[in-house]
């Protein structure tokens, strides 16, 4: 009974209502910030444009010399 009572004589713990509404305004604000700058990041620019060509370029001609690498260990080994 004695912890209730000593319950019930803290404070309050809501916030006041100003800063709470500050806080509030500027978190929204800078979620707002970040899905404008998101959204921006987003859209393909055309300095971007050739990496969208270079990339399965490089990966077609890696996966070229492995399987020239493979065909050559091949008939080095066949050839014991």
């Amino acid at each position: 009974m004695v912890e209730l009572t000593r319950l019930a004589a803290l404070p309050s713990a809501d916030p006041p209502a100003a800063p709470a509404a500050r806080t509030r305004a500027r978190c929204r604000a800078e979620i707002a910030r970040r899905a404008r700058r998101q959204a921006a990041r987003a859209r393909p620019d055309r300095g971007r444009s050739g990496v969208l060509v270079w990339q399965p370029a490089l990966a077609l001609l890696g996966a070229a010399y492995v399987a020239a690498v493979i065909v050559l260990a091949l008939d080095v080994l066949g050839s014991r």
